[in-house]
C-alpha cells in the first residue's frame, strides 16, 4: 500500500534493514519506487489544527527523484509470501534469518499491516458464509497473531527495550446495531483489540522480551482528494478527515523508534490526531521540508 511503502522507505533511510512483505515481488518493487510514493502532500499541520487534508499549501516533506527512490528501495529486502498461511510465515522467517546473518543485525521491529476497510461482501453474522467469515477473520485476526507468534523467538536477546511489535487497531466501541451490520468485520476488530491487550501483558514477560504498541488506523488521503475546507464551502457538511501517507509514515517511525518502551506500549492506542505528542514529531517534517526548499 502507499502508506506501507512510505513506512518501509522511511525506516530504511533511518538505517534499519527492512523486509517488505507482499503478494508479488513486482508489486513490492512498484510500491517502493512507483509514482505513488513520496507524492507532494497538500498538508501543512499548524499547532491546534486537525491532522488532515485542509489547506491548499502543497508541501512535500520528502520529495525525491526516481533515482534516489530506487537507491533507497534497493536496500529493502522484498519477500513475496502469503503470510496468512503457515508456509508463507515460515518463508518469511527463513528470509529474516538470512538477512540477520548477512547484516549482523538483530530483529527489532515487526509492523503489521494497516488492516482493511469494511468489505462490500460483509453480511450479518446469521447470514455469513464460511468463506466470508474465514476471509475476514484470517486477514484481521489470525494472521497478525500467528505471525507475531512465529517471529517472537527471533527478536534480539539484548537491548530488549528495542524489541517492538506494532498493530493498527481502531479504538472505538460500536453499538450493537452498527456491529450487527458489520458482522464478522466487527467481531474481528473487537477480537484484535483484545488480542493486543493480552499480548501487551504476555510478551514483555517472555524471553526475549517484546513490547507491544497500537496505532489508530486512519483514512488515507488520495492524490485526487479535494481538501476539507473546499468541500465545506461546496456545502458538504460531513467530511471524513484523512491523512497523507507520508505523514502517517513519519508518525509511525517516531512511535516505533523514538519513544521509551514503557511509553510505546501504553494502554491507549497512539492517535496521529492527538496534539499532546505532535511537538515531538511534526516539526521534524516541516523543518526538513523547509531545508529542502
Amino acid at each position: 500500500s502507499q502508506a506501507g511503502s512510505n513506512i518501509a522507505l522511511l525506516l530504511a533511510e533511518k538505517g534499519m534493514t527492512v523486509i517488505a512483505v507482499g503478494d508479488t515481488i513486482e508489486g513490492l518493487r512498484l510500491a517502493l519506487t512507483g509514482k505513488n510514493t513520496y507524492e507532494p502532500a497538500p498538508l501543512y499541520p499548524n499547532e491546534g489544527d486537525d491532522i488532515s487534508v485542509y489547506t491548499d499549501k502543497s508541501i512535500s516533506p520528502r520529495s525525491k527523484d526516481m533515482d534516489e527512490k530506487e537507491k533507497v528501495a534497493s536496500g529493502i529486502h522484498s519477500c513475496n509470501a502469503d503470510i496468512s498461511t503457515e508456509e508463507g510465515r515460515y518463508r518469511l522467517r527463513e528470509i529474516l534469518n538470512i538477512v540477520m546473518l548477512t547484516s549482523g543485525k538483530s530483529f527489532r521491529l515487526l509492523v503489521h499491516g494497516l488492516g482493511c476497510e469494511l468489505p462490500e461482501s460483509t453480511k450479518k453474522l446469521t447470514d455469513s458464509t464460511v468463506g466470508n467469515w474465514n476471509d475476514i477473520t484470517n486477514r484481521m485476526l489470525n494472521t497478525p497473531m500467528l505471525l507475531t507468534q512465529e517471529l517472537g523467538a527471533v527478536f534480539g536477546n539484548d537491548k530488549t527495550d528495542d524489541n517492538r511489535v506494532v498493530f493498527f487497531v481502531r479504538d472505538y466501541n460500536p453499538t450493537v446495531k452498527v456491529a450487527s451490520k458489520e458482522g464478522a468485520y466487527a467481531v474481528a476488530k473487537e477480537g484484535l483489540k483484545l488480542l493486543t491487550k493480552i499480548l501487551r501483558d504476555e510478551l514483555p514477560k517472555k524471553k526475549p522480551a517484546i513490547h507491544v504498541g497500537c496505532i489508530c488506523p486512519v483514512r488515507l488521503a488520495s492524490k485526487t482528494q479535494v481538501d476539507t475546507k473546499t468541500m465545506m464551502k461546496r456545502g458538504v457538511k460531513k467530511v471524513r478527515r484523512s491523512v497523507q501517507p507520508m505523514l502517517l509514515a513519519t508518525f509511525v517511525a517516531w512511535v516505533c523508534l523514538d519513544t521509551e518502551a514503557s511509553y510505546f506500549s501504553k494502554n491507549e492506542a497512539w492517535d496521529i490526531r492527538d496534539q499532546d505528542h505532535r511537538k515531538h514529531w511534526v516539526p521534524k517534517v516541516l523543518s526538513k521540508n523547509n531545508a529542502e526548499k
